[in-house]
């Protein structure tokens, strides 16, 4: 294993020790102390003290839960409780693994290339966007959205000959 995949998982699982207590099984031992770790954690968290607050109010409701899938779906449907809502969905989207970064950075060496570096960043972005989401792309049934775009309103506009 190399030295930066084994400083990733560490520096993950520093972080993941304070996601613990949000289990199901564990939220009776979530802590202030495990409320402010998680403040330094989550970006847009603005108060630990708060969602600690917000979380002693939910620990029956969480606790009665079977898995943190359902523990997540209850944060989904309850929008009073916004912070507990936001360590429950950044706790989702943490990355397991590095694979997916690196398939992004590999897509992107492809895309721009020495041919393409005066590219705009909009149209890199959007290059990217088809590149990583291309399974989803391919799903899409094109004469479909054709015939849709057919369908919509006339956008040309008339445009008379001047002569001087």
């Amino acid at each position: 294993m190399n030295e930066e995949f084994k400083d990733y998982l560490t520096a993950l699982s520093e972080k993941l020790k304070w996601f613990a207590h949000l289990s199901p099984k564990f939220i009776h031992l979530f802590s202030m102390n495990d409320a402010k770790e998680l403040q330094k954690i989550v970006p847009t968290l603005d108060d630990g003290g708060l969602l600690f607050s917000e979380l002693h109010l939910l620990k029956l409701k969480i606790s009665n839960c079977i898995d943190m899938n359902e523990a997540c779906d209850l944060m989904k449907r309850n929008n009073r409780y916004p912070r507990a809502q936001l360590v429950f969905k950044y706790l989702l989207t943490i990355p397991v693994s590095i694979a997916t970064n690196e398939r992004s950075f590999s897509k992107l060496k492809i895309i721009k290339n020495y041919l393409r570096t005066t590219m705009s960043n909009e149209r890199l972005f959007h290059l990217m966007l088809y590149a990583t989401e291309k399974d989803k792309l391919d799903q899409l049934d094109l004469a479909a959205l054709a015939s849709d775009w057919g369908k919509m309103k006339d956008r040309r506009i008339e445009l008379s000959v001047c002569q001087h």
